[in-house]
């Protein structure tokens, strides 16, 4: 197998709507070769370099908090994950967490 490569990038922005609430939106990209993930060859699962791929998502992040030593995050995500050359959608990736 061949090691990974890849470039990620973000931007994202975050407010604090007042002392009690802050909230975020994140895009991210992540484009990689010889990426590694689990295939089956001849019925035998294994990792095995797929070639290039391209995942994309949004986050959204909130933050409340409820007193001095507690808070409450609720985020949301959700990804695009393809294998460049096929389109298919890579598994064990989660289109939304």
């Amino acid at each position: 197998m061949k090691p990974e490569k890849g470039i990620t990038g973000e931007l994202g922005v975050e407010t604090k709507v007042n002392k009690y609430f802050v909230t975020g939106l994140s895009y991210y990209r992540n484009t990689y070769d010889q990426l590694i993930q689990w295939a089956e060859e001849a019925g035998v699962w294994q990792p095995t370099n797929i070639g290039s791929s391209v995942s994309d998502g949004v986050e959204f992040e909130n933050k409340i908090f409820l007193g001095t030593n507690y808070d409450l995050n609720l985020d949301y995500t959700f990804l695009r994950a393809v294998d460049d050359k096929t389109h298919k959608y890579l598994i064990y990736q989660p289109r939304h967490k």
